[in-house]
């Protein structure tokens, strides 16, 4: 595993496999909030875009998602 500081508030996890270095997942976490924002490995991409804090968790039925129109521009 690695870890680096990159920009002004987020860290950089990189972890390679044991028996393939070539293979590596990486996870990127936003140390203001002290949550992963970006994960990414073996053919899986996910990217939080929106986080709440401060307010009590409840349980959504109609979930709904805007579309992505652009790439999305990381925050680091």
């Amino acid at each position: 595993m690695l870890a680096q500081e990159i920009g002004s508030h987020s860290i950089l996890l990189t972890f390679e496999h044991i028996d393939d270095p070539a293979f590596r997942s990486t996870m990127v976490i936003d140390r203001r909030l002290g949550v992963i924002r970006k994960t990414a490995m073996l053919g899986d991409l996910t990217i939080l875009t929106d986080v709440r804090i401060d307010q009590p968790m409840t349980w959504a039925t109609n979930f709904q998602f805007a579309p992505i129109t652009d790439w999305i521009r990381p925050d680091y």
